[in-house]
C-alpha cells in the first residue's frame, strides 16, 4: 500500500458524485495535455507577463491528487511579484479543498484574467507514470515523485527569468527534512515548508486551485485508449469511494488480462488486490528453474497460457475490449 493510500480522507458528498469542473477557461489550457500524456507533462498559463521578470517572486507549491487510485497526481506552482502580493490577498483564494467546484473555477478564471499578477505551471504525472516508477526495479516511492516535480517546478520558472525570492510549500513528509532539500538546491531562495501551507499562504491557494481544477478538467475529459461504459461512473477517484472499487473490480472482469486502461494507478494497493483476485496470472518462465514450483496462482486459479487455449474465454474477451480479426495489414 502507498502511503497516500494511507492517508487518504474519505471523499465528501461533493466529490462522490464525478469529477468534473465548468471552469470557462480550463480546456485552453489543459487540452494539449493529452497529445503527450503518456508522460509526465508541465503545462504553463500562457504568455509570461513583462511584471513577472526579473523582479522578486513570491511563490506557493501544491498538489492534486495524490491519493486517489485513478487519475494523474499534478503539482502546481504559482508566482506573483512581492510588490503586488497584497493585490493578490484581495482576491480571497483559499485552499481548494474548502472551495466549492464552482468556487475553485470561479477563482482560477479569475486569476487568468491577470496574467501581470499571477503566473502558474502544472506538472501533471500520468497514472501509468506513477505505476512505473514505483513499480519498477529502482522504484521511486510517492514522496520521491512529489518532491522531484515540486523542485523541477521552481526550476521551471528560473528558466522562464522568474526570481523566486520567498517560496511556500505545503508539506509532504517531515516538514524540516523536505526544507533542507529545498535550501540545498535552491539556497538563495528563503523558503518555507510546513503542515496547511495551502491554509496559511495565498500564493499556496493559488497553487493548489491551479492544481485541483487541471486534474478535475483531465480527469472529466480523459481519452481511454480502449472503450468504456460511459454510463458507469467511477466516482471521485479514492479507494475509499464504493463506486471507484465497483469500476475497477467491473474493468477487471471485463478484461482478464490487462486488467485496467492506463487512468488506474497499477502501483495502488485497491488495484493490485483486484487484479489478484480477478485477473489471470503471468507466469516468467526462468530456464535454469523450470523445474521449480511455479508462482501461487491468483483466486481464480488460472494462467494467461491456459485463459487462452479455451476458445470460448478468448472470444469472450475479444468481444469485452472490442477486438476483431484482421484479414489484412
Amino acid at each position: 500500500m502507498s502511503d497516500a493510500e494511507n492517508e487518504s480522507p474519505a471523499p465528501s458528498q461533493e466529490e462522490s458524485r464525478k469529477i468534473s469542473t465548468s471552469s470557462k477557461t480550463a480546456g485552453d489550457h489543459f487540452a494539449s495535455c493529452f497529445s503527450d500524456l503518456q508522460n509526465d507533462h508541465i503545462i504553463d498559463a500562457g504568455e509570461l507577463h513583462p511584471d513577472l521578470v526579473g523582479v522578486d517572486c513570491v511563490a506557493g507549491i501544491d498538489e492534486a491528487g495524490r491519493g486517489p487510485v485513478l487519475g494523474p497526481m499534478v503539482y502546481a506552482i504559482a508566482a506573483c511579484p512581492l510588490a503586488k502580493y497584497d493585490q493578490l490577498k484581495a482576491l480571497e483564494v483559499a485552499d481548494s479543498k474548502q472551495l466549492t467546484e464552482e468556487q475553485r473555477d470561479e477563482l482560477f478564471d479569475k486569476i487568468n484574467e491577470i496574467p501581470e499578477l499571477v503566473y502558474w505551471s502544472v506538472h501533471i504525472l500520468h497514472p501509468a507514470h506513477i505505476s512505473k516508477n514505483m513499480l519498477g526495479l529502482y522504484s521511486n516511492n510517492l514522496n520521491s515523485l512529489s518532491h522531484n516535480s515540486a523542485f523541477g517546478l521552481v526550476r521551471h520558472l528560473g528558466s522562464k527569468g522568474i526570481k523566486v525570492k520567498q517560496l511556500f510549500v505545503d508539506t509532504v513528509g517531515p516538514p524540516a527534512a523536505y526544507q533542507a532539500k529545498f535550501e540545498k538546491n535552491f539556497p538563495s531562495t528563503e523558503t518555507t515548508v510546513t503542515p496547511k501551507a495551502d491554509d496559511l499562504f495565498p500564493i499556496v491557494s493559488a497553487a493548489s486551485i491551479c492544481a485541483k481544477v487541471c486534474r478535475d478538467w483531465v480527469c472529466a475529459n480523459w481519452k481511454f485508449e480502449i472503450p468504456v461504459p460511459e454510463d458507469m461512473e467511477y466516482g471521485c477517484g479514492y479507494p475509499s469511494d464504493g463506486k471507484t472499487t465497483e469500476w475497477l473490480d467491473y474493468q477487471a472482469r471485463r478484461d482478464p488480462v490487462f486488467a485496467f486502461p492506463n487512468f488506474v494507478r497499477f502501483s495502488w494497493s485497491t488495484a493490485q488486490k483486484i487484479i489478484g483476485k480477478r485477473c489471470v496470472a503471468l507466469e516468467w518462465v526462468d530456464e535454469e528453474e523450470d523445474e521449480k514450483k511455479s508462482r501461487k496462482r491468483p483466486a481464480n486459479n488460472t494462467s494467461l497460457d491456459c485463459f487462452f487455449s479455451k476458445p470460448k474465454l478468448m472470444r469472450q474477451y475479444f468481444t469485452n475490449v472490442r477486438l476483431s480479426d484482421v484479414s489484412s495489414l
